[in-house]
């Protein structure tokens, strides 16, 4: 027969620690957490990262600016920085190199001139291998009219698995 003190150490252990349904329970709840959690937080990188990549091409069409307004000629390519091209032209380059590393976001930053009379016309980027697989394989074409205003257009967002539309810069279009 068990006695009134060994009913009180055996209630004891018994309190101590959880029950397989508590534990059961608990983990559910993590689970539940971290699938409404996971998804948020690769939205707020995607978008972290396209702001950085916003604010790096802001900076580059500022600099541009500043070059076309003294009649230079843009260049992603540094050692081409103060040198004239064959047509007499000096170039300047906007401190955006396609492979110096300039960039972790950018893997690709070309320079595309007007034929005519070898204006500027557009900035070409696409976004490389650092960046997040849902923005990886963005193209960014910033274009340049004569007038000054410039134009933005994202394309290959077909071809990016998690790309969403909420994702597009403002005054932006979207073309596939």
């Amino acid at each position: 027969m068990v006695g009134v003190k060994e009913m009180k150490r055996i209630q004891r252990y018994q309190e101590l620690g959880f029950t397989l349904i508590e534990l059961m329970i608990s983990v559910t709840i993590v689970g539940i957490l971290a699938a409404i959690s996971l998804p948020l937080y690769q939205d707020y990188v995607i978008k972290s990262q396209l702001a950085r990549i916003h604010m790096e091409v802001k900076v580059a069409q500022r600099q541009v600016e500043a070059i076309v307004a003294t009649g230079s000629l843009p260049t992603t390519v540094k050692s081409e920085d103060s040198t004239t091209d064959a047509n007499g032209y000096r170039r300047s380059y906007i401190g955006m190199d396609s492979w110096a590393g300039s960039s972790d976001l950018i893997e690709q930053a070309e320079m595309q001139y007007n034929g005519v009379n070898h204006d500027f016309s557009n900035l070409h980027l696409v976004v490389g291998d650092s960046a997040s697989r849902s923005i990886h394989g963005l193209v960014i074409d910033l274009s340049r009219a004569p007038s000054g205003v410039w134009s933005c257009t994202l394309s290959n967002t077909a071809n990016i698995s998690g790309w969403k539309a909420k994702y597009v810069w403002p005054n932006c279009t979207v073309a596939n």
